[in-house]
């Protein structure tokens, strides 16, 4: 089922009950633990800061990969790893929320940003992943214009885990 999304509300920072996309990167790089990062784009080398903690950011010599990169999302959700206490759970036995306006405000880096209503499909989420887990960091910046520079070493990162929320528990 597709979700009309208007633009004026779509904002970059999904939050999701305790999973924004700025906690969730710190999750994920966490799952490594300082290593190389199969979500970070080809390229880059620093550090994202998140809570006053530091992690080091950089792509395997592989590169970023959409398939690696979704294991290090599951993993950092926490998918089979926790009971669910609700009689509608996501992850990490988080409810689910019941629905409503949060589950319809996302972060969207693929769709014409003239237009005022959009339809997204998971769909959508995954091939928009696919392109950015193959885009280079370098590539990124002219590829990606509209995106924050601080945010494109993140860019697959953060599409891999739009599409599994998408996939898995928003529709």
């Amino acid at each position: 089922m597709p979700l009309l999304m208007s633009l004026l509300q779509v904002q970059f920072y999904i939050c999701y009950l305790n999973y924004g996309l700025l906690e969730t990167r710190a999750e994920i790089l966490g799952v490594a633990k300082d290593a190389d990062n199969p979500c970070i784009l080809t390229g880059y080398n620093g550090v994202y800061t998140y809570g006053g903690i530091d992690y080091k950011v950089s792509a395997p010599s592989s590169g970023s990969s959409m398939s690696k990169c979704r294991k290090e999302v599951l993993k950092a959700l926490k998918v089979n790893e926790s009971t669910c206490t609700y009689t509608k759970c996501t992850f990490n036995g988080v409810w689910n929320g019941g629905g409503g306006d949060g589950q319809n405000n996302m972060y969207v880096g693929f769709i014409n940003v003239s237009e005022r209503v959009v339809e997204v499909r998971p769909q959508d989420f995954k091939e928009a992943a696919k392109h950015a887990c193959k885009t280079t960091f370098e590539d990124a910046k002219s590829t990606y214009p509209n995106v924050d520079a601080d945010d494109l070493p993140c860019l697959c990162m953060d599409l891999v885990y739009q599409y599994t929320l998408a996939s898995k528990w928003l529709w």
